[in-house]
């Protein structure tokens, strides 16, 4: 009935932790996070969480990935495999040299005593945060089919423009690569106003592979969402690769400069709004945001720790109506728009 029946906090053992995946298993939930240090000292270093809880949320088992020191942060799409472990995906952290992130994709596997088995790492290094795998689906056989969102370009491809991508691997249980495929492609990018996310994987009874996901357009004072379709064989051929469809869904949403570098969404929203501000340029630090009603009162305010990459706004009390942010960053900028609220 959507009501919430309890609610329960964990401490993490690392100064920031996110929450990336959740699944049940056996009445357990069984909960993945990206862990770091960044938020406190500015250096990267990521490892992944999992750990189960029971009924009456005491912790049954508690696993991070130290596995040979490599700078991953993920979680995502986790899923219990048929031999009783656990694989799971995201983006993996090369290095950082000043302000950069170089960002790549991997899948790991950990067996059911939570053993490291295997970790594989695809693409090439980005360095604006883009590339990352979301989510894995489980065929009948045991393969691993990884969908996420991927930035093609330099240096793999030195004479194409940057085009963003939904990129789908299939991996064997022993963690071989099958096959990698790009299954939707746009030869655009922030400084024309699209962004191109994958959000989740489904295989169908006839072993075909469904992918999906959202374009994100930032049009001169006006923001437009499309929902996007591809549907894959078992060997990765792509067999249907429909337009976007669903048109405008968010409301009109000025800014103080056109491509705003701070994406809101759901819009309209419901429980929540989310703010994301990844997409800053590289070293901007922003230092609050806050929320109004279109009478000018302050709803809402939060001051933002160094490295805030996401905020979110609780939106359960609030009538339905338009709302105003305003997000205050270095050198006098000051990012402003709406969202609607909507039960």
């Amino acid at each position: 009935e959507g009501n919430q029946l309890d609610y329960w906090r964990f401490q993490t053992p690392e100064n920031c932790e996110y929450f990336q995946d959740a699944i049940v298993k056996n009445g357990n939930i069984v909960i993945s996070a990206a862990q770091t240090n960044a938020c406190v000292s500015g250096i990267f270093e990521s490892k992944t969480r999992i750990f189960e809880v029971d009924t009456s949320a005491n912790v049954v088992w508690d696993w991070v990935d130290n596995d040979g020191n490599l700078k991953r942060g993920g979680g995502l799409g986790l899923k219990s495999t048929l031999d009783g472990g656990w694989v799971y995906s995201g983006t993996y952290n090369d290095t950082v040299i000043g302000a950069w992130q170089y960002n790549r994709l991997f899948v790991t596997k950990i067996d059911s005593s939570r053993n490291h088995e295997w970790t594989r790492i695809i693409g090439y290094q980005d360095i604006d945060g883009y590339n990352s795998f979301k989510d894995i689906a489980i065929d009948a056989e045991g393969n691993y089919i990884v969908t996420g969102q991927y930035l093609t370009g330099n240096p793999d491809f030195p004479d194409t423009y940057p085009t963003y991508c939904a990129i789908v691997t299939k991996i064997s249980p022993s963690g071989e690569i099958l096959w990698t495929n790009i299954a939707k492609a746009y030869e655009n990018g922030p400084g024309n106003g699209l962004l191109m996310f994958t959000t989740n994987v489904n295989l169908l009874s006839s072993g075909n592979i469904i992918i999906g996901g959202y374009l994100y357009r930032t049009l001169p004072l006006d923001l437009q969402n499309e929902g996007w379709l591809a549907k894959l064989s078992p060997s990765g051929e792509v067999l249907d690769d429909p337009d976007p469809q669903c048109g405008f869904v968010s409301v009109q949403q000025p800014n103080t400069e056109i491509n705003s570098p701070i994406f809101c969404y759901p819009n309209p929203a419901v429980n929540f709004v989310q703010f994301d501000l990844s997409y800053l340029p590289t070293g901007m630090f922003c230092g609050q945001i806050t929320v109004y009603d279109l009478m000018g009162k302050t709803i809402a305010y939060k001051p933002l720790a160094l490295n805030t990459h996401n905020i979110l706004i609780d939106t359960r009390s609030l009538p339905e109506g338009i709302y105003l942010y305003q997000v205050a960053c270095e050198q006098h900028k000051l990012y402003s728009g709406k969202f609607m609220v909507k039960k």
